[in-house]
């Protein structure tokens, strides 16, 4: 699960947790709060993509040698096509939290403006760590369909 879904997930927890839990003094005492409207990530997960890859030992191998070569240059851009999709949509998810955060900030904080902007700057500071940890596991991802092509073109010709 990435960071992004873990997030979603974690924020709809306490309100549910909140809820089943039940009172009125418990929902209380947690700060209210906006989420987002998903219940899970819509997103793929950029690692995904690599846990999903075949095995680049033996995908292409019995195919004649360019053919096997144009076929792991292939799937290897696919790989990293899927995850810049992934990354670019836990990212554009990371900028649409801004919304929600600041309807958050809001209702914690309706007559308060200097509340109301610290709540703010913290939100968007960690707005911003979520965002480096997606461009890191990304870059991670695409580091690993790089490697996962050397692999898959050394087998070619090897049968």
């Amino acid at each position: 699960m990435t960071r992004s879904a873990k997030l979603v997930f974690l924020s709809g927890s306490v309100l549910c947790a909140v809820l089943a839990l039940g009172g009125a003094r418990l929902a209380r005492a947690v700060a209210p709060f906006f989420p987002p409207p998903f219940s899970s990530n819509p997103c793929s997960d950029p690692f995904g993509v690599i846990d999903s890859l075949e095995d680049p030992n033996f995908i292409y191998n019995l195919a004649p040698l360019k053919q096997c070569i144009a076929l792991c240059k292939k799937a290897a851009n696919d790989c990293r096509e899927q995850v810049h999709i992934g990354a670019s949509c836990e990212l554009a998810v990371q900028g649409d939290q801004a919304t929600y955060d600041a309807a958050t900030c809001l209702l914690q904080n309706p007559s308060d403006s200097a509340a109301r902007k610290e709540c703010n700057a913290g939100k968007a500071q960690s707005r911003s760590l979520t965002k480096g940890e997606i461009r890191s596991e990304r870059d991670s991802a695409l580091a690993s369909c790089q490697s996962w092509l050397a692999t898959c073109v050394a087998t070619c010709g090897a049968s």
